[in-house]
């Protein structure tokens, strides 16, 4: 499955992938997250990996974060992997001026149970995807 997401940030492009490269910053702006954990790599370099832990309906849930690439700021692609999902996701960052279009280009490959939630589901994680986005907008917006 595979989809496109954008919004418009009434923030100029520096100040967006400034705060969207800041690991203290996840915590202000995404639902449920717990913990961020680096497991192999530097901050900033291809081939990042960390651990995610976010609570879902009352349950942890693990995934792990790889940077396929990382070329602020422009672009940064990530995968995401947990049990029975793999997610990658291509973030982009245009020059709007005062503004930046934030577009993020997702792919979602699932097995097992989730594969059924895939097929059926594509505007769940549509507005899933969006909704994440617009966190992220309102967080920026409100510094």
């Amino acid at each position: 499955m595979k989809y496109t997401c954008e919004i418009l940030i009434k923030e100029n492009r520096d100040i967006v992938v400034e705060n969207f490269n800041k690991t203290d910053n996840l915590y202000k702006w995404q639902k449920g997250l717990k913990s961020f954990e680096i497991l192999e790599g530097e901050p900033g370099v291809d081939g990042l990996k960390s651990k995610l832990t976010y609570e879902m309906n009352g349950k942890l849930v693990d995934m792990v974060e790889t940077i396929e690439k990382f070329n602020f700021p422009n672009e940064m692609i990530a995968i995401y992997q947990a049990k029975n999902v793999w997610n990658r996701c291509i973030n982009t960052f245009e020059d709007q001026g005062d503004q930046t279009l934030y577009r993020m280009e997702t792919e979602f490959i699932c097995s097992g149970w989730m594969r059924l939630i895939t097929i059926f589901g594509k505007k769940m994680f549509m507005k899933q995807t969006l909704s994440d986005m617009n966190a992220f907008k309102d967080f920026v917006e409100g510094l």
